[in-house]
């Protein structure tokens, strides 16, 4: 996609850019692509006319044509669709709520990339049954809700890539509180990762001890601390705040110990990815309210991912944290919880 020729015109911040097609890592300014998905389901872009207002607000990720919903209703009545999604290659895969306003999420240097336009995934929870608007707003009820309860909690997490990576490691199968005590420990004996390297396994299996699982642990830190090293000269990953997400991923996911929850934690906490962790508290509140029907909080990850919004992923994922240790427990407390009135669970249980 030409950004550049508006870039060298000085109309970047000015002129944005929509196409059927794909932008790539070096794209810059405001740009949207794969239209064809939108026109082929008579989308809410099939009703736009030269005097139409569009309202972008890059802060809330969001792209809204402003036009009312009986003209939009008219609109769709008698358009005919000049594409078929089945027919335009890697826009067969895609999926558009054409009920809901187009809602974008930002990706590296500057490039939007349309939310809606998401490969498809099985939606499983009741909340998908309900009207797209209906259903908008009990999201943004919840996590309102939420949020005014618990706020944006860090929980402890370390603010760098590699630090909050051996954090969580620690953190499997125990306690919040000796998981952090552990860490601190940790750190206090080994001050540089590089330390870890260069002294027997044994001491580290002796730190990591009273966390639990001390051999597995300190195996998996030792092999993730030893490649880290060979690909970067150093015991550092902060050079991943320069990668798209889809690479610190795939890098991530490639170190040993590391599964597609830890890999996404460490995104969300560290390199401010909009990306939505499914841990055990994530998925048990997401799977009361109705949100997913899954059976392992693993297999969750996408379809709540196409369900909340990149801007409400972080706060989501720290509260239902905070939710589900305090609240909604394995024997819930529902009387306590005060988003009982969109819950599922609780409407069924009572």
């Amino acid at each position: 996609m030409p950004t550049s020729v508006l870039i060298g015109a000085g109309l970047c911040d000015s002129v944005g850019l929509i196409a059927d097609g794909r932008f790539s890592g070096g794209t810059h300014g405001t740009v949207v692509g794969q239209v064809a998905a939108e026109d082929s389901t008579r989308g809410a872009i099939t009703s736009i006319k030269g005097t139409d207002l569009i309202m972008i607000d890059a802060n809330a990720r969001l792209l809204q044509l402003n036009v009312a919903d009986e003209e939009l209703a008219r609109c769709r009545e008698v358009w005919q669709t000049t594409h078929s999604i089945e027919t335009i290659g890697v826009s067969a895969s895609l999926l558009v709520d054409t009920a809901a306003p187009i809602d974008i999420s930002f990706a590296a240097k500057g490039l939007i990339v349309p939310a809606v336009y998401r490969v498809q995934v099985k939606k499983t929870g009741s909340i998908w049954r309900k009207r797209p608007k209906a259903r908008a707003q009990i999201i943004r009820r919840v996590c309102k809700a939420l949020e005014v309860e618990y706020g944006r909690p860090r929980l402890g997490n370390p603010t760098k890539p590699l630090d909050d990576l051996i954090f969580i490691l620690i953190s499997n199968r125990t306690s919040p509180q000796l998981a952090e005590q552990t860490y601190q420990r940790l750190r206090k004996k080994f001050p540089k990762w590089e330390n870890i390297l260069e002294s027997p396994p044994s001491k580290l299996r002796e730190v990591l001890k009273p966390a639990g699982l001390s051999r597995k642990k300190s195996h998996q830190i030792r092999s993730l601390l030893g490649k880290v090293r060979r690909d970067f000269g150093k015991c550092n990953l902060d050079v991943l705040a320069r990668w798209q997400d889809e690479e610190i991923h795939e890098y991530l996911t490639a170190l040993a110990g590391v599964s597609d929850k830890v890999a996404k934690c460490v995104m969300l906490y560290t390199l401010s990815s909009d990306v939505l962790p499914v841990d055990v508290h994530v998925y048990r509140v997401s799977k009361r309210l109705g949100w997913t029907a899954r059976n392992r909080a693993a297999h969750a990850h996408e379809e709540l991912e196409a369900l909340i919004s990149p801007s409400r992923r972080f706060a989501f994922h720290v509260d239902c944290i905070a939710h589900g240790r305090s609240v909604c427990r394995s024997k819930p407390d529902c009387y306590r919880c005060h988003i009982r009135k969109d819950c599922e669970y609780f409407k069924t249980a009572r």
